[in-house]
C-alpha cells in the first residue's frame, strides 16, 4: 500500500469516527422522539435531523418552545406547562404495555386537540371477530366499529379547536380491534383526525419568524399576557372516561324535561323506570360509582333504536354538580330493557334524574337520592346487595369500573325488584379485602332470612336458613375481591311483597355486616 493510500484511508477512519460521535445525547435524542415532535412542522423536522450535538440540540429546543409561547418574554411559558401537563396525564392515563400513554393514539389526539367535551364506550356482544380480527382487516373502508370495544370522544361546539375548519361538532373513535386494551385511531363520520392533528402543530406556533430565544422582560409577568389564541384547552379531562365534567345539557330540551319531571306529582311518562346505584373501587383505587336504569317491556323502546341517556346529578344544595348526555346502547335482560354507566362522584348525598330518549324525544325517566360514603383502597367491606335474575359470564376481559361487572361475571340488577314465581332470584355481593385465613381463603358465614306478605289473605311469610359458610370466589383479575352469592327458587312463593335480609360475618376479621333489599313475587 502507497504512502498516499494509507494515509487517505486513515484520514476516512477519522471521519467516520467523528460523524459517529457527533450526535446529541440519548436523552436528547428521546425527546426528538417523544409527545414534542407531535408539534414539530416540517420545517422543524428537518432542523432537527441536521442536530449534532447537545449545545445545538438544546439551543433547538429553547427556540421551539419559545415560538409557541404566547407571553414572549415573560417569565412563564403557558403553552409549555399545559402540554407538559397533558402529557403527564396521557402517560398515566393511556399507557399499553412499553408504549407511554402520551405517544397511543388516544394520548396523541388530547395533547393535540384537547379535552373532549364528553366521551362513550361500547362493547360487542361477541367476540368471535374481535379474537381473530377478520372484519375489516387491512381494508378500513370495509371496518365496521359495532364488532369491537369501541371509545368515541366528542367535541361539542364550545371545545372545538380554533383551528378546526369546520365549526360543527367532532366526533373521533378509538377501536380496540383485539379486546387487549390497545385502542387505535378509527374512521370518523365526519371528522378527519390526521389533519386536524397536523393543523394542529402548525397552529401551535405563535411566532413563526422567530429565530432567536427573546429574553425576559422583568415588566412583563404572567399576571400580564399578551392576547394570543390558546390552542389546547386548559381542562385536562377527569377520571370518568377521560372526559370533563359537564354541568349543563348542550340540548335545551333534555334540561326542560328534567325540569319538568322533578315538579310533577306523577311521572308524565308511559314507560316507567327505576333507578339503580352503588358504590365501587377499583384494586388501584378508582372510586366510581355504578348506576342502572331499568325499563320493564315497553313498545317505546327497542334495541335498535338511537338512544340517548341525559342525566342531571344535584348536591344537597340543589347545585349542578354533573350533567350527561350521550349516546347508549340499550340492553335487554329478559323482556326487559336497561342500560348502565359508571359515574364519577366524591362522597356525599346527591339527587340524581336520569332519563332515555329516542331519537331525541324523552321516552322515560326516574329519580333517587343517592348517599354515597365513598370506598377507600384496600379496606374491607361487602358491596349493596344485589337482586337480579340475570347473571352472567362475561366473554371478553371488563374494565375496571364497567359498571355491575364483577371480575368476569355481569350481574344485572333486577331495577324494579319484581320477580316471578317460575324465576330464581339471585342475591349476589362484592366482598372487598376479607380477611384471609390458613392457606389464603376468605372465611365468610352467611346467615339468610325472608319475610313478607302475601297479597291474598295478607298472611305473613317467614322464611329463614341457618347461618352457613359462604362460598367466597376470587374475581378474576381484581385480587382481594371476592363474589359471594346464591339461588332462590321461587316456585314456592305466593304473590307478594317480601324483603330479603342477609347477614355477613367475616370470622377471620370478626365483622359483621346487615343487609336487606325488598322484592315482589307477582
Amino acid at each position: 500500500m502507497s504512502i498516499r493510500s494509507l494515509t487517505t484511508g486513515v484520514a476516512l477512519v477519522l471521519v467516520t469516527s467523528t460523524m459517529l460521535s457527533a450526535a446529541p445525547s440519548s436523552a436528547m435524542q428521546e425527546w426528538g422522539k417523544g409527545p414534542a415532535s407531535l408539534l414539530m412542522t416540517k420545517e422543524e423536522k428537518a432542523k432537527w435531523m441536521k442536530v449534532n450535538t447537545d449545545a445545538d440540540a438544546k439551543a433547538f429546543v429553547d427556540l421551539f418552545w419559545a415560538r409557541r409561547d404566547r407571553t414572549p418574554g415573560t417569565a412563564v411559558n403557558e403553552f409549555q406547562q399545559e402540554f407538559d401537563t397533558r402529557v403527564k396525564y396521557a402517560d398515566e392515563k393511556f399507557r399499553f404495555q412499553k408504549t407511554r400513554g402520551s405517544m397511543t393514539d388516544r394520548g396523541k389526539i388530547l395533547i393535540l386537540l384537547g379535552a373532549p367535551s364528553r366521551m362513550s364506550k361500547a362493547r360487542p356482544d361477541t367476540i368471535s371477530n374481535i379474537q381473530t380480527g377478520v372484519i375489516g382487516a387491512g381494508n378500513p373502508a370495509s371496518e365496521r366499529t359495532d364488532n369491537y370495544p369501541t371509545e368515541t370522544w366528542y367535541w361539542e361546539k364550545e371545545r372545538i379547536p380554533a383551528f378546526s375548519p369546520s365549526r360543527q361538532p367532532l366526533e373521533i373513535p378509538f377501536i380496540d380491534r383485539y379486546a387487549a386494551g390497545e385502542y387505535k385511531l378509527g374512521r370518523a363520520t365526519n371528522t378527519n383526525a390526521v389533519e386536524l392533528m397536523k393543523r394542529a402543530a402548525e397552529a401551535s406556533v405563535a411566532s413563526p419568524k422567530l429565530t432567536q430565544v427573546p429574553k425576559m422582560d422583568p415588566a412583563m409577568t404572567p399576571a400580564q399576557p399578551q392576547q394570543s389564541q390558546q390552542v389546547i384547552p386548559a381542562t385536562v379531562p377527569a377520571s370518568e372516561g377521560s372526559s370533563p365534567a359537564m354541568t349543563a345539557f348542550t340540548t335545551p330540551s333534555y334540561k326542560s324535561a328534567v325540569d319538568e319531571f322533578k315538579s310533577a306529582k306523577a311521572t308524565p311518562y308511559s314507560a316507567s323506570s327505576y333507578l339503580t346505584y352503588s358504590e365501587g373501587i377499583t384494586p388501584l383505587g378508582e372510586y366510581y360509582v355504578p348506576v342502572q336504569l331499568f325499563v320493564p317491556k315497553t313498545s317505546a323502546l327497542s334495541t335498535g333504536a338511537k338512544t340517548t341517556l341525559f342525566a342531571m346529578v344535584e348536591d344537597e344544595k340543589g347545585n349542578v354538580v354533573r350533567v350527561y348526555e350521550e349516546p347508549v346502547t340499550l340492553h335487554t335482560t329478559k323482556e326487559d330493557y336497561y342500560v348502565d354507566k359508571s359515574m364519577t362522584l366524591p362522597a356525599g348525598k346527591y339527587s340524581t334524574t336520569v332519563g332515555l330518549a329516542v331519537d331525541g324525544k324523552p321516552i322515560t325517566m326516574s329519580s333517587t337520592k343517592m348517599e354515597l360514603k365513598g370506598l377507600q383502597k384496600g379496606a374491607s367491606g361487602v358491596s349493596p346487595l344485589i337482586l337480579s335474575n340475570d347473571i352472567t359470564a362475561l366473554k371478553q376481559a371488563q374494565m375496571p369500573t364497567d359498571p355491575y361487572a364483577f371480575g368476569g361475571i355481569k350481574v344485572v340488577p333486577r331495577g324494579d325488584r319484581v320477580f316471578r314465581n317460575n324465576d330464581e332470584l339471585w342475591y349476589f355481593f362484592e366482598a372487598r379485602n376479607p380477611g384471609m385465613a390458613e392457606g389464603g381463603a376468605p372465611k365468610l358465614q352467611v346467615k339468610l332470612e325472608i319475610e313478607g306478605t302475601t297479597t291474598q289473605g295478607k298472611k305473613k311469610v317467614k322464611k329463614q336458613a341457618p347461618l352457613m359458610e359462604a362460598v367466597a370466589e376470587p374475581l378474576k383479575g381484581v385480587t382481594g375481591h371476592f363474589g359471594v352469592g346464591s339461588s332462590i327458587p321461587l316456585e314456592k312463593f305466593e304473590t307478594g311483597d317480601y324483603t330479603l335480609k342477609l347477614k355477613v360475618i367475616d370470622n377471620v376479621t370478626k365483622q359483621t355486616y346487615n343487609m336487606q333489599q325488598d322484592f315482589k313475587v307477582r
